[in-house]
C-alpha cells in the first residue's frame, strides 16, 4: 500500500482490504462511513502503542490553578484537552496526574505529551510514517471484517499485519528520534575520497 496522508485513503485502503471499491468521499457509502467512525475509535488505541514524533506536542505553563488540587503539591496545571498521556517532564520536575491536571511544586512547567488522537479526527494524518498507516488500516481491517464481511480469517490475517506493520513503525520512530537527538560525529561518516 502507499503512503496516506488522509483518513480517506485510509478508508480505500481498508475498503481495499475487504475486496471491496474505493469511495470518492467518506460517506459515500454505508460501509465507508463506518470505517470512517472505527477510524477515529481505534485511532487512539493505536497512537497508544509508541511514543510517536508526529503525536507528540510541547507544551509550556505557567498559569496553574487558583486552588491545588493536591495536598502534597502547591501548584496544580490544567491538562490539554487533546492530552493523552505523558511522554517527558522537562526540568526533572516532580508531578502527579490528578483530576485532569498535573500536579507540582513547580511555577511553570515545560513538557511533551503524547495526545489522545484528537489533532488528527479532521482527517488529516499527515506526518504519520508509513508503516503507522498501514498499522493503523490493518488493525481497522481486523476490527471490521468480521461485522461487514463475516470473514473471520481476514480478521486473523488482519492482525497479525498490524501486529508486523506497528513494531516497524515503534523501530522507525525510534531510529528517527534517536537520529535526532544524536550530535554530530566526525567518526560515524563514511568519507569517500
Amino acid at each position: 500500500m502507499s503512503y496516506v496522508v488522509s483518513r480517506l485513503q485510509v478508508i480505500n485502503n481498508v475498503l481495499a482490504e475487504l475486496g471491496e471499491s474505493s469511495v470518492a468521499i467518506e460517506d459515500a457509502s454505508a460501509n465507508s462511513t463506518f470505517i470512517k467512525e472505527r477510524i477515529n475509535a481505534l485511532l487512539p488505541y493505536v497512537l497508544s502503542k509508541g511514543n510517536f514524533r508526529f503525536n507528540l506536542v510541547y507544551r509550556e505553563d505557567s498559569t496553574p490553578a487558583a486552588q491545588p488540587l493536591s495536598g502534597q503539591y502547591q501548584y496544580t496545571f490544567t491538562l490539554p484537552s487533546d492530552y493523552g498521556r505523558m511522554y517527558r517532564m522537562l526540568n526533572r520536575t516532580q508531578y502527579e496526574e490528578i483530576q485532569g491536571g498535573l500536579a507540582t511544586d513547580s511555577q511553570t512547567i515545560q513538557y511533551y505529551y503524547n495526545t489522545n488522537g484528537a489533532p488528527f479526527f479532521d482527517g488529516n494524518f499527515e506526518g504519520m510514517s508509513p508503516p503507522f498507516v498501514e498499522a493503523l488500516t490493518f488493525y481497522v481491517v481486523s476490527r471490521v471484517a468480521a461485522p461487514l464481511t463475516e470473514n473471520l480469517e481476514l480478521k486473523k490475517i488482519a492482525l497479525e499485519s498490524f501486529n508486523a506493520y506497528i513494531a516497524d513503525a515503534i523501530l522507525m520512530n525510534e531510529y528517527e528520534i534517536n537520529k535526532l537527538i544524536s550530535p554530530p560525529n566526525e567518526y560515524d561518516r563514511v568519507v569517500y575520497s
